[in-house]
């Protein structure tokens, strides 16, 4: 990584109250983001497309996991070397454009890769990166068949294959064993992955991406730690176990387990690293629902919308002073877990989580809890509930997402915990609004989190820990001015003194009177029909004494 240029270090983000809004000094945060595009801009950005929350980039997250951080860097601000590693993903993800059972490793020597063992089916280090988008846990990646896999995996590398040949002039994105509809467009794509996936029930695509807040910082920051911890315990057993460790670019079924889940689940928790550079992902997901519940209740009665909204238990008990407790704010300002498992917070986790997380968990009272809801337990019960139900109305996930786009498509200047400045883009814009130390960042954080798995596995020990890896990660976000000043604002206090006010005085107006809004609440308004939790719409589960159901609620078991 190059020499760290001095600049002001930054402050760390404290927790900021939900529901106070503070307006920003003049010509700052609101108007410098208004400034960047304007409302004609954001309406055209929420009218795009059909009803879909958000379409993937896969193709920044392969480059990230199997692309040089110098390369990277120096791809963001120079053609040629834009052109170079582009080349380099599109002659890769053309090799598989016919027949996705290929064996690449003769072929490809300077890329890690690793065969999944039901499937037999070969993923690069930086594919298995980007498959954190479509699969619930790496778990997935390694037991599903190739009749489940192939259609997703296609899927995703046809993504990778019409980003990268864009840069050239191709246009083609057809990939053998893709999944096809007749439903033009990213519309189409989602609904065919959806009906694809279905078989996987309540981590079918949909319902994955209703509680994708787990890719949206603070929450991103814990789901890559509990996967990277994992992946580190895995490490060590490999290496304790005296095996020697054969080879790290070509991992094949026939490697030893231990050895084989490191590198598996450290590859599905770089993505949610990886999240945490874009600049769309540094908006807090959960919050910005609960802002337009907010926005929603306040409009009279002729403005707010008569059909197609969430049910009035949502409406009235999920808005960002009511429940408070949901969003994570209390995360901002410190490092994730360096201890904590993703497989122990499952048996024994119960604070507050990033929804996919919480669904994970074994007992109903670490689902509750980890949702973050709050109220005396019957009480609770009915706002877990509500929860669940915004998460799954599409048309509050539709702000989440206009949020997303607008900053990914601007991006955003911003400073790690060293006090380093660089520009973040994402999700199409990694490289066209990245600086070059923001793209290189971006690469080392990952490369660093991959080194230190394949430290432990050589040695058995690492000197990369999680706090020195997460000191790489955006903790501020630096509007600037006309005239070249500035204000730095925490991500917690970027939430809720700029992004707040710019929701509420340009993306929910027009979100709530544009057509998309319109067709999701007419036609689509359940992310996944039946809700997307095995909680949803059932009552809490009581612990039985002889015949009688005892009332001290607060003993949920699962």
């Amino acid at each position: 990584m190059a020499p760290v240029p001095a600049v002001r270090r930054a402050t760390p983000a404290a927790a900021a109250p939900v529901v106070e809004r503070k307006a920003p000094a003049r010509g700052v945060g609101l108007l410098a983001l208004q400034r960047a595009a304007g409302n004609r801009a954001v309406a055209r950005l929420l009218g795009a497309g059909g009803p879909v929350v958000q379409r993937h980039n896969s193709w920044e997250h392969a480059l990230l996991g199997d692309t040089p951080p110098k390369a990277l860097g120096k791809a963001a601000v120079s053609n040629a070397n834009r052109k170079h590693v582009l080349s380099e993903e599109y002659v890769r993800m053309n090799w598989f454009r016919r027949d996705p059972f290929r064996d690449p490793t003769a072929r490809f020597r300077d890329v890690r890769w690793l065969q999944l063992r039901a499937s037999g089916l070969w993923v690069s280090y930086g594919e298995l990166n980007a498959l954190g988008d479509y699969l619930a846990d790496p778990t997935a990646y390694d037991t599903l068949p190739a009749s489940q896999l192939v259609p997703v995996l296609q899927t995703m590398r046809a993504g990778i294959l019409a980003a990268a040949g864009a840069e050239f002039g191709l246009h083609g994105d057809d990939m053998a064993g893709a999944v096809s509809s007749l439903v033009p467009g990213a519309a189409g794509e989602v609904k065919a992955l959806d009906e694809n996936t279905a078989g996987l029930g309540l981590n079918r695509y949909k319902g994955l991406v209703a509680r994708n807040a787990c890719h949206f910082a603070p929450l991103s920051w814990e789901r890559w730690s509990l996967f990277h911890n994992e992946a580190a315990d895995e490490a060590r057993l490999h290496y304790e176990s005296g095996h020697r460790l054969v080879a790290l670019n070509v991992i094949d079924t026939s490697a030893r387990e231990h050895n084989r889940q490191a590198m598996i689940k450290n590859g599905y928790a770089d993505h949610f690293l990886q999240d945490s550079f874009a600049a769309g992902h540094l908006a807090n997901k959960t919050l910005i629902m609960q802002w337009f519940v907010d926005y929603l209740n306040g409009l009279n009665w002729l403005a707010r919308p008569w059909f197609g909204l969430p049910a009035d238990s949502v409406m009235s008990r999920m808005g960002s002073a009511r429940q408070p407790g949901v969003a994570g704010m209390e995360r901002y300002g410190r490092a994730p877990t360096s201890e904590h498992t993703s497989e122990g917070d499952r048996l024994l986790g119960s604070g507050q989580t990033d929804p996919q997380t919480a669904q994970e968990r074994d007992s109903y009272a670490g689902r509750v809890s980890g949702s973050g809801v709050g109220g005396d337990d019957r009480e609770r019960d009915a706002n877990y509930q509500a929860y669940l139900g915004m998460l799954n109305s599409a048309f509050l996930q539709l702000a989440a997402g206009a949020v997303h786009d607008y900053l990914n498509e601007h991006g955003l200047s911003v400073l790690n915990q060293l006090g380093t400045e660089f520009k973040v883009g994402g999700d199409d814009t990694l490289l066209s609004k990245s600086d070059e130390l923001g793209a290189q960042t971006a690469g080392a954080a990952a490369h660093m989190s991959r080194d230190a798995i394949e430290d432990l596995l050589l040695t058995g020990q690492t000197d990369k820990s999680v706090e020195k890896i997460f000191a790489l990660v955006p903790q501020s976000v630096r509007l600037y001015r006309k005239d070249g000043t500035f204000e730095t604002f925490g991500l917690g206090d970027f939430q809720v003194q700029v992004l707040h006010r710019f929701c509420d005085d340009y993306l929910f107006p027009d979100l709530t009177d544009s057509w998309k809004g319109r067709i999701v609440r007419k036609w689509f308004p359940d992310m996944v029909s039946g809700g997307i939790s095995q909680d949803a719409g059932r009552p809490a589960p009581r612990p039985a004494v002889g015949d009688f159901v005892t009332t001290a609620e607060s003993a949920h078991t699962g």
